[in-house]
């Protein structure tokens, strides 16, 4: 049976092609053929060789991906051709609304029109408008997430449609208390009475996969040393290089080399012991984390690779609002945030404005003290509840 997967399965993000793969590899597991809606809500405007690890690793991985679907027609071309009757849509930011209060902006070029990327139109795929109430489908959502959008404050026309396209799914879960409570402002108890809070796929994937390089494999690839601890950074969220080179001396005392494992955007490097260059494939990616002494910086998914793991971490975190600009941050609302206070590992976090505030050595003395045994138990509760959401999602499917 073909089951139809609607996520950001091309983009290129590590994390976003890990959510994809360990949904499909779970399927697979279960005797179910999926197969993924190649719709690309951001448009590359390169094609690095990057690029095209990101876009290709899923079929490299052995699985379908569509031919790209821009229209309602395209979907339902792609239902037909493989007799889809049951789609599941996530993991990740499925559920985000963007209406800009003015249509133009002031800017350094002058007065331009605000542009809404498609996935932060409604309704766009993830809402399944192309699905209609007379068709036999089983749609379920995992682990949805609307990221930072203002869904309780959407009202009118729109939330009527919204609940109605949400009262389709017959199952729904997400991965935020924040993206929950946008979902009591939508939809009705009865409905919401059955929405969850489920884990991020990349909870199961050691449960789903079991081939992954070993760590003698990837130490050998990349010519790295027994003990390292990897960095990771956006450009515009580096640290001082002073910091840097404090913490490189930090580590060294304790024998550990620094490894600079850069985003895929990325064109700055930190001045590391070693460095990963790009392009990098996105397994190699989460081996080099998952066979890491520690992991700091910025971003979720290296954040959950880690607990999955057990890997030691100190989380840098540059989500959430900010009021000024790179200095008043609010991040009570973040994923990370949420993910770390619910198992009392704000101890390895920091707001990126207040990273100033902790000095290199603090940082690699919570590495280095990290109570792995803990992080194993919350990954281990994590992981049971991943694969309790999608047993249920799969004795859905009709």
């Amino acid at each position: 049976m073909y089951v139809g997967v609607l996520t950001h399965c091309i983009a290129d993000n590590f994390g976003a092609n890990l959510q994809a793969l360990s949904t499909a590899a779970y399927l697979k597991n279960k005797g179910f053929i999926p197969v993924f809606f190649n719709w690309n809500p951001y448009p590359h405007n390169n094609n690095s060789q990057q690029v095209k690890l990101h876009e290709t690793y899923l079929s490299r991985q052995g699985y379908i991906v569509s031919s790209p679907c821009q229209t309602d027609a395209d979907f339902l071309n792609v239902m037909s051709q493989y007799n889809i009757r049951n789609i599941v849509v996530g993991s990740d930011c499925v559920l985000t609304y963007k209406k800009p209060s003015f249509p133009y902006c002031i800017s350094r070029k002058g007065i331009e029109k605000v542009v809404v990327t498609k996935d932060f139109q409604f309704p766009n795929p993830f809402w399944l408008p192309f699905i209609s109430n007379e068709m036999s489908v089983c749609a379920c959502m995992i682990s949805g997430s609307c990221g930072g959008s203002d869904l309780n404050k959407v009202s009118g026309s729109v939330k009527d449609e919204m609940r109605n396209l949400l009262n389709r799914f017959d199952y729904i879960g997400v991965r935020d208390n924040y993206t929950y409570r946008a979902l009591e402002h939508i939809l009705d108890y009865n409905k919401l009475s059955g929405v969850k809070i489920t884990p991020d796929p990349v909870f199961g994937l050691n449960g789903n996969i079991h081939d992954f390089p070993t760590a003698e494999e990837i130490s050998g690839k990349y010519n790295l040393p027994e003990h390292y601890v990897i960095c990771g950074f956006y450009d515009t969220y580096m640290p001082a290089k002073k910091w840097i080179r404090g913490l490189i001396s930090e580590l060294h005392k304790n024998n550990i080399a620094l490894v600079n494992l850069p985003m895929p955007q990325s064109s700055k490097r930190v001045e590391c012991d070693y460095s990963i260059q790009l392009p990098l494939d996105t397994t190699d990616w989460y081996c080099l984390i998952k066979y890491s002494d520690g992991y700091i910086g910025n971003n979720m998914h290296p954040i959950v690779v880690s607990i999955h793991n057990s890997v030691p971490f100190y989380s840098i975190n540059h989500h959430g609002k900010y009021y000024v600009p790179r200095y008043v941050q609010a991040v009570r609302n973040t994923k990370i945030y949420e993910l770390l206070n619910r198992f009392g590992l704000l101890d390895y976090h920091v707001a990126q404005n207040l990273l100033f505030t902790v000095s290199p050595k603090t940082v690699v003395d919570k590495l280095i003290h990290f109570d792995r045994n803990y992080c194993k138990m919350c990954s281990d509760t994590l992981y049971n509840e991943y694969f309790e959401m999608m047993d249920t999602v799969v004795t859905k499917f009709i």
